[in-house]
């Protein structure tokens, strides 16, 4: 079965699978869910989502996106999957496996509750020393935390949960 659900910018959406698995989706996120009797497959071409996974041991939980594949069997992770071709992916409770969609043998990196990795553009995965992994799921809080982050990147994350006030950067 196919299924997409794509959001609009200031909406967020709580979905529950017919497997029992719980997608949260943040603004302007799209999903699209492939289940059958082998398979759990997600795409998530953009944008956020954290999945609570049933488990099922016989059917891998795979989120899918552009640059990354992170797979689980019952767990509960944040993926974000970014405009810059990098992918965020922090572990809430559980474990999973990361690994780059962008070719070659890169083995997978584990994580487990309480930890983060970024699949970088070029495929490679970088494990975050320091992470909070409230500060992942913040925006189901419809709240937003910045560090170490651009003003541009500021401005488009604000930009994806606004339709009438826009924040526009000139002489940058």
């Amino acid at each position: 079965r196919l299924a997409a659900v794509g959001e609009q910018r200031d909406a967020q959406r709580t979905v529950q699978l017919a497997e029992g698995s719980i997608v949260n989706l943040n603004a302007f996120s799209r999903v699209d869910i492939r289940i059958d009797d082998a398979q759990r497959d997600i795409k998530l071409p953009r944008g956020e989502a954290t999945f609570k996974v049933s488990p099922d041991p016989a059917r891998p939980f795979r989120v899918r996106t552009p640059g990354a594949v992170v797979e689980a069997v019952g767990t509960q992770f944040n993926v974000y999957a970014r405009p810059d071709g990098t992918t965020s992916v922090t572990v809430l409770e559980g474990k999973v496996k990361v690994t780059s969609d962008h070719g070659g043998s890169a083995l997978p990196v584990p994580l487990a509750a309480g930890e983060e990795a970024q699949v970088l553009a070029n495929g490679r995965i970088e494990r975050e020393a320091h992470t909070d992994v409230a500060e992942a799921v913040v925006w189901q809080q419809r709240k937003l935390i910045f560090k170490r982050t651009s003003l541009e990147d500021m401005a488009a994350e604000f930009n994806r949960y606004n339709k009438k006030t826009r924040i526009r950067l000139e002489g940058i």
